[in-house]
């Protein structure tokens, strides 16, 4: 694929209904091939999933879903072998989008396919960072959409941990702010 290709395929992305079915068939020409291996070794679809991330807006990212892009998607590739890149779940696990992780959820993401080192969407969401990237409300708000979902707790990573040792963890954040994340891991 050359890059006016590339250029076609973001404005199907752009263009919403009118043109779901013209990117739908885009998708399905093109395959995993063409969305990986893009722009110094990512994925085309690492594009898109920055944008809904970092800048909150999952529209390109919905019309993909909507024209048939599998929710379970691994944007950063599968170069290391089978389960080593995060889903596009795991990594709206760890973000500020709450919004992202239930459209994801609403077009059948699986909440326990694990990504890197075994973790699974769930352990990010616990797994809060001293940068206030996730905040322990939304963590929680993470949290409970993910378990209400089938999301299982007492699954372990790669280093033999589950979501509530990775929560047990966080000797950085005060008590008082690990609470809400603590309450609504049990709750579920």
């Amino acid at each position: 694929m050359i890059e006016g290709d590339i250029d076609r395929f973001d404005a199907l992305v752009r263009a919403g209904d009118a043109e779901r079915p013209a990117l739908r068939r885009a998708l399905q020409q093109l395959g995993d091939r063409f969305l990986y291996s893009q722009r110094e070794g990512l994925s085309l679809i690492s594009d898109y999933l920055t944008e809904a991330l970092y800048e909150s807006n999952p529209s390109a990212l919905r019309a993909l879903l909507d024209a048939g892009l599998s929710p379970n998607f691994r944007p950063y590739g599968d170069s290391l072998g089978e389960d080593s890149a995060d889903t596009l779940l795991c990594c709206a696990g760890r973000s500020n989008e709450s919004a992202l992780v239930e459209l994801l959820l609403s077009h059948g993401a699986d909440p326990n396919l694990a990504g890197w080192k075994g973790w699974t969407p769930l352990m990010y969401a616990v797994a809060l960072d001293t940068s206030g990237s996730l905040s322990p409300a939304t963590s929680a708000r993470i949290v409970r959409i993910l378990l209400a979902a089938g999301a299982q707790k007492e699954r372990r990573n790669d280093a033999g941990y589950t979501a509530d040792e990775i929560l047990k963890a966080q000797y950085h954040y005060a008590p008082e702010d690990t609470e809400v994340v603590v309450r609504a891991l049990q709750e579920g």
